[in-house]
């Protein structure tokens, strides 16, 4: 159990490093495209209501 744990945090803590060797147009672009997609799912949960 111990150990599996162990990995998965590795496996998330690398994840974080190669998401943060990304470019500033990356995660630029990833939060635009991030914050386009919130807003249509809060339109459509707003217009549901």
């Amino acid at each position: 159990m111990g150990h599996f744990a162990a990995y998965r945090d590795s496996q998330a803590r690398f994840q974080f490093f190669r998401s943060s060797a990304l470019t500033r147009r990356d995660v630029r672009n990833e939060l635009q495209t991030r914050s386009v997609a919130f807003e249509r799912i809060s339109g459509t949960l707003l217009a549901s209501k």
